[in-house]
């Protein structure tokens, strides 16, 4: 009869300055008491998956009973100094060397998902991975071939960049609301710096869609989404953390000097910092060269947050380290529930209706000359033509994006802009669903990894994959093999 005072753990076993570990993806066990002898009369080695019996020592220890190697049935112990018996090198899986306790975060957060939506009756659906065109960003596509496709096919399947056009074509044809976890496949070799292990070759998107509602609509679904996992999480976090930057007359606030949410560092500043303290801090980043501006919705009086988004200027080095101790002392402070979006300076804030155009300082690597073919085109006041999009970035990543769908004669419109040809030809599906498509169609995408990753502090989405996507088992950083 098993002894109900031991557990049963398995894990990597690690041996560390002199003291003998279990890693495992819900943390490290150290075991007291276990001695080499024991390792070496069932033939262990460190760095190899082992099965541990033991009497939990507190929430971190593990009195040794009993341990179990793959090496026991297969590897005979040998004698000293026994000539002939190879040695075995030891390895160290990837998920090994960086402990993912974060699956069992992501796999509870999945079901929260789940759950919500089904609750607000939507329905889950399945989408394709292979699609005839997919190209929405102007990013090169993954191309399919097979020996028994005819020629006239062969070349033109591509896997998704993004469930966008499947999406698009069956709101079209009449589907009325959907969620899906889709699969997407881009490869863009241009992020911006520091954001490599955001940008990967094979990435989950959660995508949500509906007719006859708006961009706003669907934002307030995506903040309400936002705020029920935090929730999950402990994180005091609600409505009035959204912070919505947009251009003249299209929303509420706008950011100084054309500049864009990817060009400034957003902080806010805690309502328990006084008046000089933020004086201090502001002053401070004007020494390093940095400009510092105020949301416009979030400037109050003393005794309230205040929204401000920096440009770090000629010399980021020093500004980013002035706004890294002041993140300190932001985040000395808790919440009754739980760490609170300023204290984490997770800054949630809306990008929206951004140019058609690409700007000049980009650096887009798209083959496209416009941001999208697919969105809805409005002009803001003065006279900028916008696509009908929003961008959530949430620690200053993009975790989310809401696009409103054009009509049939503004996406015929949209494909000219782009310098698309032949648009009969690949567009075929959505030139005859899109004349008789309901009105108000928006889809909501969120990368998943990327979402999972700021609210576990990872970071970067690579590094919630347990399996890297670029096929060679290991690298996890970069954008594509190197």
């Amino acid at each position: 009869m098993a002894d109900p005072t031991t557990v049963e753990i398995s894990g990597w076993l690690v041996l560390d300055k002199g003291t003998h570990y279990l890693m495992t993806d819900h943390g490290w066990y150290e075991l007291p008491g276990l001695e080499r002898d024991m390792l070496r009369s069932r033939g262990i080695i460190v760095e190899s998956p082992v099965l541990v019996t033991g009497k939990p020592k507190g929430p971190a220890a593990l009195e040794t009973v009993e341990i179990k190697g793959a090496a026991t049935e297969t590897r005979p112990v040998p004698a000293p100094n026994q000539p002939g018996v190879p040695k075995t090198s030891p390895r160290r899986p990837h998920f090994a060397v960086h402990p993912v306790p974060h699956l069992h975060i992501a796999s509870r957060l999945r079901g929260i998902v789940h759950q919500w939506l089904r609750g607000k009756t939507f329905p889950e659906v399945v989408f394709p991975s292979v699609w005839t065109q997919s190209e929405e960003y102007g990013a090169e596509e993954f191309g399919l071939a097979h020996s028994e496709l005819k020629a006239e096919t062969s070349g033109r399947l591509k896997l998704l960049q993004s469930p966008e056009f499947p999406l698009w074509t069956a709101l079209a044809e009449g589907l009325d609301r959907a969620f899906s976890f889709g699969r997407c496949f881009r490869y863009e070799g241009n992020p911006r710096p520091g954001h490599h292990g955001d940008y990967l070759l094979e990435f989950e998107q959660l995508v949500i869609a509906r007719r006859f509602t708006t961009l706003e609509e669907m934002m307030g679904l995506a903040e309400d989404l936002i705020v029920t996992l935090c929730q999950e999480l402990d994180y005091d976090i609600n409505k009035s953390d959204f912070h919505r930057v947009a251009p003249p007359g299209l929303a509420p606030d706008s950011l100084a000097d054309g500049l864009s949410i990817e060009d400034v560092t957003l902080f806010t500043v805690p309502s328990s910092w006084n008046t000089r303290a933020r004086q201090v801090l502001k002053e401070r980043l004007q020494t390093a060269g940095a400009r510092v501006h105020g949301l416009e919705s979030s400037l109050h009086a003393e005794g309230t947050e205040e929204r401000w988004a920096v440009e770090l200027g000629h010399d980021p080095t020093q500004a980013r380290r002035i706004l890294d101790i002041a993140v300190g002392h932001a985040s000395s402070t808790t919440s009754a529930t739980g760490m609170n979006a300023t204290t984490l300076q997770w800054n949630p804030t809306w990008n929206l209706f951004p140019t058609l155009r690409w700007r000049a300082d980009e650096g887009a690597d798209s083959r496209h000359d416009t941001r999208s073919v697919t969105s809805r085109r409005v002009t803001a006041a003065d006279g900028t033509v916008c696509i009908a999009d929003a961008e959530l970035y949430l620690a200053g990543r993009e975790v989310v994006h809401v696009r409103e769908f054009s009509d049939a004669d503004q996406f015929q419109e949209n494909l000219r802009l782009a310098g698309v040809e032949d648009t009969a030809h690949w567009y075929s599906y959505l030139n005859r669903a899109l004349p008789q498509s309901p009105p108000g169609a928006v889809g909501i995408y969120i990368g998943w990894e990327r979402l999972l990753s700021v609210l576990t502090g990872m970071e970067s989405a690579a590094q919630m994959q347990l399996f890297p996507r670029h096929g060679d088992g290991r690298a996890t950083t970069a954008t594509g093999p190197e």
